[in-house]
């Protein structure tokens, strides 16, 4: 499990470019039969760079929690927040934001 981030600076290309380089690399190991990827709507993504590079949209996963710590002004990581209730996450001091799901893609390898 990976990010992909581009810097706005770099050329329009610079994300396809990358995807494909790994893609090639991935199918090259033979290790895996499909990949899958999200684009995360609560930072409002929508998936344009898998949508560009021929993945297959698989619809929207069931939305989930967001949490802010005031204290950072960052995301609460997700494994941080599921063994915890709503209040306990109040109690530490976390802010909730809404829940939000995210657009899933695959890329079948073979």
């Amino acid at each position: 499990l990976s990010r992909l981030a581009i810097h706005p600076d770099v050329p329009s290309n610079a994300a396809s470019f990358m995807i494909g380089r790994c893609i090639r690399e991935i199918k090259r190991d033979g290790k895996w039969e499909c990949l899958v990827t999200f684009a995360d709507t609560r930072m409002g993504h929508e998936g344009a760079i898998y949508k560009a590079t021929n993945w297959e949209y698989m619809g929207e996963t069931e939305p989930t929690n967001c949490w802010i710590d005031p204290a950072t002004g960052g995301q609460v990581s997700i494994k941080a927040t599921k063994s915890r209730t709503h209040r306990e996450m109040r109690t530490l001091g976390y802010r909730r934001i809404g829940a939000f799901p995210k657009h899933r893609f695959r890329m079948v390898l073979r």
